[in-house]
């Protein structure tokens, strides 16, 4: 026997529409329509049948090409009547975000290698930013060295060109830094 869990959680189903018939009188109708009797596989039928007929609709508008480039693409079933993107369009709405065109193809084609590479980007930049904590503070290294730490770098600059010898004498460098620092 065929299970028929899905026509059990269903149950019964009340439904409002409008009817045309053949002699073109409309009526309007209310019908209840019981599901539990139906098997798994008869409501599943049924309901890719109503989508396939949602998903046409919008996707006569796409070239043949367009229509395979679609082949195998998962689409949300409260999607399947909506516009049909297809696959250039998709990757222009990734690059108008801000994606470079690499990462919005894979983004488009591959999600879970995009959702992988994303991860990757999340974990470096928590790194980093871990990183940028713990670097000390201008006014932190003074406290620590005692001394004004940016006179103590330009000092150090100083040092490091008079220790280069001839090519700053040579430059005129040495003889600009005097100046700044004796004033």
């Amino acid at each position: 026997m065929e299970r028929n869990t899905l026509g059990m959680a269903i149950g019964i189903i009340t439904d409002n529409f409008s009817l045309k018939n053949d002699a073109g009188e409309t009526v309007q109708m209310r019908l209840k329509f019981d599901f539990t009797s139906s098997t798994d596989q008869e409501i599943k039928s049924w309901l890719c049948g109503n989508r396939r007929i949602a998903f046409q609709r919008p996707a006569r508008g796409l070239s043949k090409s367009e229509l395979l480039e679609l082949n195998g693409t998962v689409i949300p079933a409260s999607d399947a009547g909506k516009k049909v993107k297809s696959l250039e369009e998709k990757i222009s709405e990734k690059i108008k975000l801000g994606l470079p065109r690499d990462v919005a193809v894979i983004a488009v084609k591959n999600p879970a290698r995009f959702e992988k590479l994303m991860k990757m980007v999340d974990e470096a930049a928590s790194e980093i930013d871990d990183e940028l904590e713990d670097e000390i503070t201008d006014d932190e290294l003074e406290e620590k060295v005692g001394c004004d730490f940016e006179n103590a770098l330009d000092q150090s600059a100083m040092s490091e060109m008079i220790s280069s010898g001839n090519k700053a004498l040579e430059d005129g460098v040495l003889d600009e830094l005097k100046k700044k620092y004796n004033q």
